[in-house]
This record gives structure tokens, sequence and C-alpha cells, in this order.
């Protein structure tokens, strides 16, 4: 068993290949997950139908590799005022946590969504709550539409750019307050934060309990490094960080590299899980 078994991976990694070939190529590797980015070609799998679903759970539970979902990205913005736009969303956002309980999956990764350029100004101004309001509901019904289902919501940092909610933890901590279920919590993405820069943990990462990889149910928060992005090292004293680390970069030949220096981080206990 390779130093590579202790991470996940996502299918993002492959993405040049057609879904099948790169989840088939990932069962064959010392992962414990495999993260399935529902975005592009691979935004397939949730065409698959019931029995192509059960094949690949149970393909997985043959090799000890459990199954975590990234929602999609276009055509799902929670954020979504135009009516039309947010059933789309809903629609795309039920039928991932539907996929996702097929697969045994304990979650599913969510970015907050993007804010039309109106939102955006009022944003800056200080009309942020209305945001949050506006995402946290739609996660509500996602919820209450999902019945007794005990897969999560991890809302996830995103990159700084513009339009996008979610660079902030802040506002994901928020989204998930006003949720107020213990199945949504904060994904955090070392490699997206990287790009902000700085040199400290953004706000809301930086002190409180130590954190996990699935939402508390009391905080409404676990935190995951999904992200070393790329071969730099992360900017941040994160010497409370815990949970499980899945490598997202599209280079499989980093993969390798990026475990290296995560077991180096274990190991000088900046991170831990």
């Amino acid at each position: 068993m390779t130093a590579q078994s202790e991470y996940a991976v996502s299918t993002y990694a492959l993405m040049e290949l057609p879904l099948q070939e790169a989840v088939d190529a990932l069962l064959e590797g010392p992962w414990n997950a495999i993260e399935v980015m529902c975005e592009g070609p691979h935004g397939e799998l949730l065409d698959w139908p019931a029995e192509r679903l059960a094949r690949l759970r149970d393909a997985g539970k043959a090799r000890g590799i459990s199954w975590s979902l990234h929602a999609p990205i276009t055509g799902l913005n929670p954020a979504a005022r135009e009516a039309g736009e947010a059933q789309a969303a809903a629609v795309a956002l039920g039928r991932t946590l539907d996929v996702a309980e097929r697969l045994d999956a304990r979650y599913i990764v969510l970015h907050p969504g993007v804010a039309e350029s109106e939102a955006t100004d009022r944003a800056e101004a200080g009309h942020r709550e209305a945001l949050a309001v506006r995402v946290a509901d739609m996660l509500k019904r996602a919820l209450e539409a999902s019945g007794d289902s005990r897969v999560a919501i991890g809302l996830e940092n995103v990159p700084p750019y513009p339009g996008l909610l979610g660079t902030d933890v802040e506002f994901l901590v928020r989204v998930a307050e006003l949720t107020s279920s213990p199945r949504v919590g904060v994904v955090f993405d070392t490699g997206h934060a990287h790009m902000l820069g700085g040199g400290s943990l953004p706000g809301g990462f930086a002190a409180g309990a130590a954190p996990s990889d699935r939402p508390a149910p009391k905080r409404q928060r676990g935190e995951k490094a999904t992200s070393i992005s790329g071969l730099a090292r992360a900017p941040y004293r994160c010497r409370r960080l815990s949970g499980c680390c899945a490598p997202a970069m599209q280079a499989p030949g980093r993969l390798r590299c990026a475990a290296c220096r995560m077991r180096r981080c274990r190991r000088h206990g900046w991170m831990s899980g």
C-alpha cells in the first residue's frame, strides 16, 4: 500500500477522459475516496440510470473506496434570483443529492453561486445578507425534499473571480447558520484560498474548535483541505486544520508529490486527521 492511500482524488485529475474511463482508472489506484466532479464531460454521472450507479457504488465498496460528488457549477446557481434559473438550480441540486445517496456518498461539495451584476454592487454596499438568505432557502428546500437522507452539503470557498460568492469564509458560515442543519457545513479548499494571497488563514478558520471533514451538528461547520495548490506551499498558518485531503489538480503526475507534502504537514503538526 503506497503513501497515497491516505488520500482522496477527484475525477478532475482525469477530466480529459470520458467519465467511465476516468473512474475505472482511479479505482485501480491506491485512493481511499473518489470525488466525481459533475461538471463538463463528467456531468454525465447525473444522467446515469440507477443500475449503472449501483455498479459504480459496488465497485467502490469492493475496493474500500467511498464516493463524494462535486455538484455542477454551470447551471447550478443557488443564489439565482430569476425564477427559471432558480428552478433549474434546484433541480440540479436535488439530482446531485439523489445520485450521492445512491452511491452511499457522505457529502456533496457545492459552490454558493454567482451574484447578478446589480446584486454584486449591492453586496459591496453591505447587502450580502439577502444573498445568503437566498442561498440558504434553496438549501433548506433541497434538504427537505431529500427526506431522511444523511448526505451532507459542503459549501466550498471559491477562487476570487468577479461575481462569485464564497471567496470569503464568512459568507459560507453565514449561509450554514441560516440553513441551521447538521447536514450543511463548510469545505475549505486551500488551493482556492491560495489565490487570495496573504499570510494567514481567512477569518472564520483562524479560531475555534478543531474542524473535521464533515459538518458539525452544533456549529454547522466542517472543513476539509481539498488541495495543496499544485506544488506550492499553502500560505496559511493552519495548525488546527483537520479532516481528509483530496488533491484536486489536473496533472496526475503531481499527485504523489502533493501527497508527500501533505504527509510532511502532518509530520510537523500542521495538519491532522
